[in-house]
């Protein structure tokens, strides 16, 4: 949510970032295939996209719309300058703003899933925040493993293999027997936005755009306080907490360049909420799961 092992040496990744800055016009490319799942582009290739209109957001020159082909460039540029600058798991493993750029744009496609939501400002048509949203589906977790060990960037690699794993603690699709979920992926605002609860309005109208889509569970991974919070206002149930810093001390690989001052904050919590059919009885494997043990992430192998 990326690390040179020494000073001086210049990762592809960081190479391919600077001779991209320099305008090269054949820049060094850390990766040799995408990142978007197969089963995802293959989704996308026949979908026939709508243009969803803006609506107001209650919040003075802000409006709201659901994300389209349109907008992936601005999203792409969103991920980039906010979410893999500051973010605080990507700083705690000491990988902010080393995030390999081709890998952010491929995460930025997720809108073409059309159902992440935008918060707009009128004045300047430029998107300030925007939950990136997905489902997932079962395939995507069994093929991601396969790609991650594919993947030419070692500082991306670690991280989408941290992401792999918190995505399967706790198991979402064996623990609650589900066919997919709706997934709250990247929750990100701009540093002029911040404040203003736009946050907490795309993570709402989320809810109910799962909810609209026949979804039977949303989660979503807290990295930080203020995201866990917006989460136990919405009435998501805690189900799992992982510790980071366990994590960076079990792992060299992130060791090095990790930062693990007690002020920094440690833990990743995973929530959910039941949707649509059989409620009560996801709603009863959730409530297990709040007073079971909390699982900590075990260390790569």
């Amino acid at each position: 949510m990326l690390l040179g092992r020494s000073v001086g040496r210049i990762h592809s990744c960081t190479k391919h970032a600077l001779v991209t800055a320099r305008g090269d016009p054949n820049p060094i490319r850390c990766w040799r295939r995408t990142y978007t799942s197969r089963v995802k582009l293959e989704q996308f290739a026949k979908m026939s996209f709508v243009d969803y209109p803006p609506k107001p957001s209650g919040i003075p020159g802000i409006v709201l719309q659901r994300s389209g082909p349109q907008h992936l460039s601005q999203v792409q540029n969103l991920l980039r300058e906010s979410f893999f600058k500051d973010e605080p798991l990507v700083t705690a493993l000491g990988l902010a703003g080393k995030t390999d750029p081709d890998f952010i744009d491929e995460e930025a496609k997720l809108v073409l899933e059309q159902l992440s939501l935008l918060a707009i400002d009128e004045r300047s048509d430029q998107i300030v925040a925007a939950a990136i949203n997905r489902t997932v589906l079962p395939q995507e977790m069994t093929d991601w493993p396969k790609e991650i060990d594919q993947m030419k960037c070692p500082q991306t690699q670690k991280l989408a293999r941290l992401w792999y794993t918190l995505s399967t603690k706790p198991n979402i699709f064996t623990t609650f027997k589900v066919a997919t979920y709706f997934e709250l992926t990247f929750l990100v605002t701009t540093k002029a936005a911040r404040g203003k609860g736009l946050a907490q309005l795309l993570a709402q109208q989320s809810l109910l755009l799962a909810r609209e889509s026949q979804v039977p569970l949303a989660v979503i991974y807290c990295t930080n306080v203020a995201s866990a919070r917006i989460a136990e206002k919405l009435s998501m149930k805690l189900i799992g907490v992982h510790s980071i810093r366990d994590y960076i001390i079990r792992n060299e690989d992130f060791r090095n360049g990790a930062k693990t001052s007690t002020s920094l904050n440690d833990q990743i919590s995973v929530y959910a909420i039941t949707l649509g059919e059989n409620m009560a009885g996801r709603q009863h494997l959730l409530s297990e799961l709040v007073t079971q043990t909390r699982p900590d992430l075990e260390s790569e192998k």
